[in-house]
């Protein structure tokens, strides 16, 4: 997704560990994108999410276009191709 104006932001809702265990942690996942953090889940309550890990998609303009929990190695193709289509939607 590097060449593509998409961006990737996680959301880390850890109460309990130190800044530094976070970075270790995505670190060690592998997860190279920034995270937002959330500990009073002042983002996570009005989305409604009910589980992780947890992808949503949004438009330029805020508006849902994907969403869906759990998320694995097969998924990504998929995702890859519908990236064009969501990228065009206002």
């Amino acid at each position: 997704m590097k060449d593509s104006p998409a961006v990737v932001l996680g959301v880390n809702t850890e109460d309990d560990l130190s800044l530094e265990e976070i970075k270790k942690a995505a670190s060690d996942f592998g997860m190279l994108y920034p995270s937002l953090l959330d500990p009073e889940w002042k983002l996570v309550t009005p989305l409604k999410i009910e589980g992780q890990p947890a992808l949503f998609v949004f438009s330029k303009s805020g508006k849902k276009l994907h969403s869906q929990y759990g998320i694995s190695e097969k998924d990504l193709p998929i995702l890859t191709g519908r990236l064009k289509n969501w990228l065009e939607s206002p």
